[in-house]
This record gives structure tokens, C-alpha cells and sequence, in this order.
């Protein structure tokens, strides 16, 4: 990861779905946005006010729809803007998904904090990350 004059942080980040890595293995995005949407979204979707929910990348035509199956289990869209009708749709349980995008936000924090980075961004994907673990301990 890198942090720029203006504080951005940009780095890896990508979906790994089963074996599917989107966009691709190494994309490089603007980490705390595109992570804090995927937190944000989880959290909705455990607090139950939110089935349906889209996270975008920042860099590139690239999106992951998120849609509720069942209470255990969600339905992953990943999808690329300048291919119509070119969504790769998955399955997977809500729980593990969910613990995988609390690993991610905890090494990112982590990493931060080993830099001496702060801004709002960064205090946002911590506020985010303690909102979802409590809301997911709690279920």
C-alpha cells in the first residue's frame, strides 16, 4: 500500500470468490473506499436493513452486486461495465464471506497504523469494521 500527498491510500485489493479473483489477482484500487463499501455493505446486511447492495471499484468499470438468497446465504454478482450481460454470479454463505472482509479491514487498519496513517477515511473503516464485528458476534 501507498499513501499519497493527499492521504489516499491505494494498494492490492481484489474479490476472491470459490476461484474467481475479481477484477484480477494484484488489482490495484483505492483501498479505503472500495473496502469500507464492502464492510458497509455486510453491515447492512446483517443489521437487516439492506438485501440488495453494489459496491463499485474506484479504478476501472467494475462493480459486485450483493443480494440476500436466504438469512445464511448470499448471492455475489461480479461485474464488468463494458461487457453487457457479462456477470459471473456465485453463492456463498454469509458468515464466512463476512469474516473474510473483517480480516481484510483488520490488515489494512493494521497496516495503517504500522505506517502512522490517519484520515477520515481510515477512521471510517475502523468505526465500520467495530460496527460489523459486533453486529456479527452478536447473531
Amino acid at each position: 500500500m501507498s499513501q499519497s500527498r493527499s492521504g489516499t491510500v491505494s494498494g492490492e485489493i481484489y474479490l476472491k470468490v470459490n476461484d474467481h479473483a475479481f477484477p484480477e489477482i494484484g488489482w490495484n484500487d483505492l483501498v479505503l473506499p472500495v473496502l469500507n463499501g464492502y464492510v458497509r455493505s455486510m453491515q447492512d446486511f446483517i443489521a437487516g436493513s439492506n438485501r440488495q447492495e453494489r459496491v463499485h471499484f474506484m479504478d476501472g468499470p467494475f462493480h459486485v452486486d450483493f443480494e440476500e438468497a436466504n438469512g445464511e446465504t448470499l448471492i455475489v454478482s461480479l461485474s464488468d461495465d463494458r461487457q453487457q450481460n457479462a456477470s459471473v454470479r456465485y453463492t456463498t454463505l454469509v458468515g464466512p464471506f463476512v469474516r473474510t472482509i473483517l480480516d481484510a479491514a483488520d490488515r489494512v487498519i493494521d497496516e495503517c497504523r504500522r505506517r502512522a496513517w490517519d484520515n477520515p477515511e481510515i477512521q471510517e473503516l475502523q468505526m465500520l469494521r467495530a460496527e460489523l464485528r459486533a453486529s456479527y458476534d452478536r447473531r
